[in-house]
């Protein structure tokens, strides 16, 4: 029984939205939606089933991390490939690895920033600069 709702809990999302996309609402609103009463409902019942209610977070980071792990692959996967073809039909246009460098750094420097508005020192700001960001 456990196993069955676990897998309803992970498989909801995909049946609200091509639901809702079947009735030509906005699948991503419905899903938003879902997720935020999904939640409400869990905030209620974390002290019924604390074990459960454990599992199921588990669960998520699990499944949020190998999500995560798929995307990057992907990408990795397809910057191999645009270089590749583009190294085959002779287009030497590196102006796209200088604007992703460029957008990196601005995004290095953005991060420093808001760690010394917040207050966690030089050495503190260039740690969350470099790091990822955590998520409890």
């Amino acid at each position: 029984m456990m196993l069955i709702m676990r897998k309803y809990f992970v498989s909801t999302p995909f049946f609200i939205y091509f639901i809702a996309e079947e009735l030509e609402v906005s699948g991503i609103i419905a899903v938003v939606c879902a997720g935020l009463m999904q939640n409400s409902e869990s905030v209620r019942s974390r002290f019924i089933t604390p074990r459960q209610f454990y599992n199921g977070l588990v669960l998520l980071k699990l499944i949020r991390e190998l999500l995560n792990n798929t995307v990057f692959v992907i990408l990795g996967v397809l910057v191999v490939r645009i270089i590749r073809d583009d190294l085959i039909i002779g287009n030497t246009n590196s102006q796209w690895i200088v604007i992703g460098i460029l957008l990196y750094l601005t995004n290095l420097l953005v991060r420093y920033f808001y760690g010394l508005l917040s207050k966690m020192g030089n050495k503190g700001s260039i740690i969350f600069a470099l790091g990822e960001s955590m998520e409890q």
